[in-house]
């Protein structure tokens, strides 16, 4: 309810609104959620906040802000999925090495995401950092996720990023991943088969389903990838 409170005014208790607010003074990252708030509870790091990103983008702001690590992570991962992150190899590490340091601090960009949390874990992982699946405890039962706003919004990407997240066991005691896995995997399953795949190509969760990283060859990966690579692909955002 929180999170589409700009809709609901009156209907809502804004002091327990409040409690979803993040360290940058919004709710969510959400500026129109945050400046609602800021009508029916002021709050000074709410206006902190909305001044900020209004000075930033001048008179239209984003629908979610911010997303920087998301988008940085997203695009790494496009890097090695076409194959061509050789040549962006200082840039992918400065990335890789911010994501390791929000890790290892826990930092709400990351944790508080869950495509961006999933995203992380693998891709640090797959790059030789050492992070624990202990982090991803919060998701290791499929009831968790559901009561996530990722669950509300039946965010399918996040759900496929925690699958691939699972696929990256480096011990077979990671009984968080296989967990993850378990549900992660049975869930995509049912989509496919009942009502599809909401913002993915049904392609690529198939892909994933059926054939995990280290079940495939490198260089066919990279040629399959650019052959269907989407430069429209999209992240569930607010207005969606």
């Amino acid at each position: 309810m929180a999170y589409v409170s700009e809709g609901l005014g009156n209907l809502l208790d804004w002091n327990e609104v409040m409690k979803f607010q993040r360290k940058n003074g919004s709710l969510f990252n959400s500026p129109s959620t945050t400046a609602a708030a800021l009508v029916h509870n002021y709050d000074d790091k709410a206006l902190d906040y909305l001044n900020m990103i209004v000075s930033k983008f001048g008179g239209a702001v984003p629908t979610v802000y911010p997303l920087n690590m998301h988008c940085k992570l997203s695009m790494v991962d496009s890097l090695e999925k076409i194959g061509i992150s050789r040549h962006f190899s200082s840039e992918i590490e400065g990335i890789l090495d911010m994501a390791y340091s929000f890790w290892l601090q826990r930092d709400e960009e990351i944790m508080m995401d869950v495509a961006t949390c999933a995203m992380a874990f693998r891709l640090l992982r797959m790059n030789g950092y050492d992070v624990s699946s202990d982090e991803l405890s919060h998701l290791a039962e499929a009831s968790n996720f559901h009561n996530s706003l990722q669950g509300y919004l039946s965010d399918t990407k996040s759900v496929l990023e925690l699958y691939k997240a699972s696929k990256v066991c480096v011990s077979e005691h990671e009984l968080i991943l296989d967990n993850i896995g378990n549900w992660s995997g049975s869930l995509l399953s049912e989509k496919l088969c009942s009502e599809g795949v909401q913002g993915l190509p049904i392609l690529e969760v198939e892909y994933a389903l059926k054939f995990p990283f280290y079940t495939t060859l490198e260089r066919l990966d990279h040629k399959r990838n650019i052959e269907h690579f989407d430069a429209r692909g999209s992240h569930i955002l607010k207005t969606e």
